[in-house]
């Protein structure tokens, strides 16, 4: 090892991601040429790696990892992030949100453990391809090491920090319109390097992680336990909507089609999705005082991106992060908006859509119907006030009566386009 360390620090692991400063020390010297600037030739006396995930993340533990190189010294020499795969956040939602006897039903933590690592190992497939792609912003990553549970490879992703200059809205963000137009824009910047580099990711990307929980052979009674639910939580709210919307969570070859086949049908490239878009995955860059401003930092979190409609990322975006109000007013005009700045970044290559916008919309629908009735599911995960101060439980409640509204509407609208156009998709 080139980097000087305190040898007595070599072997020990850094907090609890089950790395040593060894290792740390290594890769980063390794794969980050500004990681030797940084240390300047010092003795490395500390690496710090604090969880910044708690209540944030489902999936991976989110280590902000400082190193230091002078004792006694407060100020950090160099930062970075450890993205490293996990159960215990999914854990901690099934304690919080089942009682035992539901539990009982839930899948194998082998086939979930399992499920996990595939997500991590994607997103590493998804680094290697576009790391150096500039078209939206997002961390960059300096190592990536692909999760093989049965091997004892755990799996990690080493990227910058962003965390002192932008902030995600979390889980109860929500969008204006003048958000979604800048993430729109991004979209369609990347939906053009796409389909003017089809050989460079066209089937790499085949598995949909919507679809594959469907397989699950205890997926149908968790459904009906997570939905059952949110019906006695808000009685006579959502009992009739839910059954109109609920083939569309639990047929996998209506999901399929909404997901990917319907494609073919409406003359439609497949488009490769982010798969995750919402507000926790979107970092905005933060003021001089710590609050919000107007512009995207980064796009995070890449574990389930899937080639299939291309209208996908959007329609998550609206029935998740946009309240009603927002979301009606720019359904009027959006797909327009898109459609014209697709075609502006494709001229860039000679090329333009060989699509319509009226394709799109129709595309989008089928999405937003599928994403509408997914939010029913995420209001009892999000619910969850075990561990909270009374404070923080009132503030958490006003958010969560939010996103219960957001919820009712949402469907409500799915229902009528459903109505409209495919009513034999609709439950009695």
């Amino acid at each position: 090892m080139v980097v000087k360390c305190d040898p007595k620090l070599l072997n020990e692991n850094v907090s609890t991601t089950g790395l040593t400063h060894e290792w740390i020390l290594n890769k980063l010297d390794k794969h980050d040429p500004k990681f030797g600037e940084a240390l300047n030739g010092n003795v490395v006396t500390e690496i710090t790696a604090v969880d910044i995930s708690v209540n944030q993340g489902y999936a991976s533990h989110i280590y902000k990892t400082s190193i230091f190189v002078d004792e006694g010294e407060k100020n950090p020499v160099y930062k970075c992030i450890l993205k490293i795969p996990t159960v215990d956040c999914f854990n901690a939602v099934l304690e919080n949100m089942y009682g035992e006897e539901q539990k009982a039903n839930m899948p194998n933590m082998d086939l979930m453990i399992e499920k996990l690592a595939k997500f991590h190992n994607v997103e590493c497939d998804f680094y290697e391809l576009f790391n150096e792609v500039d078209v939206f912003p997002k961390p960059h990553a300096f190592y990536m090491e692909k999760c093989f549970p049965k091997e004892k490879k755990p799996g990690v992703i080493i990227m910058e920090d962003l965390s002192e200059t932008a902030q995600t809205l979390g889980i109860f963000g929500t969008l204006h319109d003048f958000q979604i137009k800048k993430i729109v824009k991004y979209l369609a910047a990347f939906h053009a390097h796409l389909l003017t580099k089809e050989q460079n990711w066209k089937n790499r990307f085949q598995s949909i992680a919507f679809l594959e929980f469907l397989d699950d052979p205890q997926y149908e009674s968790m459904l009906d336990m997570s939905l059952n639910n949110l019906v006695k939580f808000r009685p006579g709210m959502f009992d009739e909507v839910l059954k109109k919307l609920k083939r569309i969570g639990s047929d996998k070859k209506l999901s399929s089609y909404i997901l990917r086949g319907c494609c073919e049908e409406l003359n439609l490239p497949a488009i490769l999705n982010l798969g995750d878009l919402w507000t926790n995955n979107l970092m905005w860059k933060k003021m001089d005082d710590g609050s919000f401003s107007s512009e995207i930092a980064a796009f995070i979190d890449f574990q389930v991106p899937f080639e299939g409609n291309p209208a996908f990322d959007l329609a998550r975006l609206m029935a998740l992060c946009t309240d009603a109000e927002v979301r009606r007013e720019l359904d009027t005009y959006i797909f327009d908006f898109y459609y014209e700045n697709l075609t502006n970044f494709m001229a860039a290559s000679g090329k333009k859509p060989e699509f319509s916008v009226n394709q799109f919309k129709t595309a989008y629908e089928y999405a937003y119907v599928h994403q509408a009735f997914g939010l029913s599911m995420l209001m009892m995960v999000f619910g969850q006030t075990a561990g909270m101060s009374d404070s923080e439980k009132a503030i958490h409640e006003a958010k969560l009566e939010k996103l219960i509204l957001r919820g009712k509407l949402g469907m409500e609208d799915a229902v009528k386009i459903l109505e409209r156009s495919q009513p034999e998709w609709l439950g009695a």
